[in-house]
């Protein structure tokens, strides 16, 4: 199929389904780079009430730059995956630093900066510059693969350069942002992965996948992992005023910087083996007598290479802080709200804490 049939074909399915979201027809870089982070492996639907929090609060470039990023995690919570938050606040600093706040125009910049990759870069480039460059998010790479049937790995080195030469060839150089808001519409509400509109799809007399059965086999999908199996309890223990021990977590790990309640980790769902008052008195508490452990809660969350079972833990027992050990701290239940949590430790606060 020739570019200039896709293009018509493809515009004629976006004027009959205009998509309302918050950042359609953005033309602030700043606001179109906090919605694509925020759109990385997120639907549209769940972002669109923290995207209008985050930028309610930081309203501009400068505003994250000079925000911390404890707080920065408040209104990131819930979304997960976190290092995009981090990588966004270095890149606001680094924009500050090194073009005065102002938002690069060129593409080769934009690409240059900490947790923006070539697809992000091309929106930005495209929705608030006209630059003409195509987006080839998991929506665009799904609609070429299967309308052209592509039976190339988008994951290997030779099929992405596959993918990336198409994408160029389809373009609309004349009016990029737009072509890319409309490809990756389509994707997103008629190309799905599961359940696809194929029968109402404007493309289904050209589209190869449909014409050939293939519309659920295509694209090719990643190679499947064998996720690490890794388990923390969490133990919900008080001082004498209260207080709940808190520990911020650090190191290059899940979660870093998000807070919890005092862990640890082991080899299995049991903690019986180990020795709990010398975990809390390196920690700088003395721990009381314990009578019985009681389980609160079980949950688990599947991350991006690891599968985590959290066990959430209480007892009828006080602590006293002996020493003051960097990122633990003792806090008022009435102000957890303050912290920001890994999205599974904040809904089991809802539910047993607060």
């Amino acid at each position: 199929m020739k570019a200039g049939l896709f293009r018509k074909l493809l515009y004629q399915w976006s004027s009959d389904h205009p998509r309302e979201l918050p950042w359609i027809g953005e033309k602030d870089p700043y606001k179109i780079w906090i919605s694509e982070i925020m759109l990385q492996q997120t639907r549209a639907e769940t972002v669109v009430p923290f995207y209008l929090r985050f930028i309610g609060e930081f309203p501009n470039l400068s505003a994250v730059a000079n925000a911390s990023e404890t707080k920065l995690m408040l209104y990131w919570q819930g979304l997960g995956y976190y290092s995009r938050l981090r990588n966004l606040h270095h890149t606001a600093q680094e924009i500050v630093a090194r073009y005065k706040g102002k938002f690069p125009e060129h593409f080769e910049q934009i690409v240059a900066l900490k947790g923006i990759g070539k697809s992000t870069a091309s929106a930005i480039a495209s929705f608030a510059y006209g630059n003409p460059y195509p987006v080839l998010d998991g929506n665009v790479v799904r609609v070429l693969a299967r309308i052209f049937g592509l039976e190339h790995s988008f994951f290997t080195q030779s099929g992405k350069k596959r993918y990336e030469e198409l994408a160029v060839e389809m373009l609309d150089r004349t009016n990029a942002g737009h072509y890319n808001q409309a490809i990756m519409n389509f994707g997103a509400l008629c190309c799905t992965p599961k359940s696809p509109e194929c029968s109402l799809c404007t493309f289904r007399k050209e589209c190869v996948a449909f014409q050939e059965n293939l519309v659920l086999d295509l694209p090719l999908k990643r190679p499947k992992l064998d996720k690490r199996r890794r388990y923390f309890h969490y133990f919900v223990v008080s001082d004498s005023k209260g207080r709940l021990v808190l520990h911020q977590r650090q190191d290059n790990d899940i979660w870093k910087n998000l807070f919890e309640f005092f862990g640890i980790e082991s080899q299995s769902i049991s903690f019986s083996k180990i020795d709990l008052r010398s975990q809390f008195l390196l920690a700088g508490f003395e721990l009381d007598e314990v009578r019985k452990w009681q389980k609160l809660s079980t949950v688990k969350q599947a991350l991006t290479h690891q599968i985590v079972e959290m066990m959430f833990w209480t007892s009828e027992v006080h602590v006293k802080q002996i020493k003051h050990v960097p990122h633990y701290l003792l806090v008022d239940r009435k102000k957890l709200n303050n912290f920001a949590f890994s999205r599974k430790t904040s809904n089991f606060i809802k539910q047993f804490i607060i």
